[in-house]
């Protein structure tokens, strides 16, 4: 796992906390964010994807969770890659990922999502990347 700062890690979980109130929301601008972004991504979920809705907050605030343990980061981070990869996901639309969540938060975060918390987003994203990508056929 990247390091991330102290400030980059409370910035994150204050935010989170208060993205946490409207999941749904943000789980909804997360998905319709990303098939603009990547439209090949849209074919790798069912036509019912309400059960992938209801996993992204969670699977943040685990991962958010682990922040100052980087092992346990990593280990998540490579178990949902795995998972990733047997549904077809690809290096590449990691990148529409990561762009499609930080729209999401700022679009319900709103002045609250400001540069430095952007930045500390960036910085998680970029650490659970890392760790993704270290999976064997990534």
């Amino acid at each position: 796992m990247k390091q991330l700062s102290q400030r980059q890690k409370m910035l994150i979980r204050r935010s989170f906390s208060r993205a946490a109130c409207c999941h749904p929301k943000i789980a909804q601008c997360f998905f319709d964010r990303l098939f603009a972004l990547d439209p090949a991504v849209e074919p790798l979920f069912p036509s019912d994807f309400n059960s992938h809705e209801r996993k992204l907050m969670p699977m943040l605030a685990l991962l958010i969770s682990t922040l100052d343990q980087p092992d346990r980061f990593a280990e998540l981070a490579r178990k949902l890659t795995e998972r990733h990869l047997r549904y077809g996901v690809q290096p590449q639309h990691y990148r529409a990922g990561r762009e499609a969540l930080l729209w999401a938060l700022e679009q319900n975060l709103g002045r609250q999502f400001t540069p430095p918390v952007r930045e500390a987003w960036l910085a998680f994203y970029d650490a659970l990347l890392d760790d993704a990508l270290s999976v064997e056929g990534m």
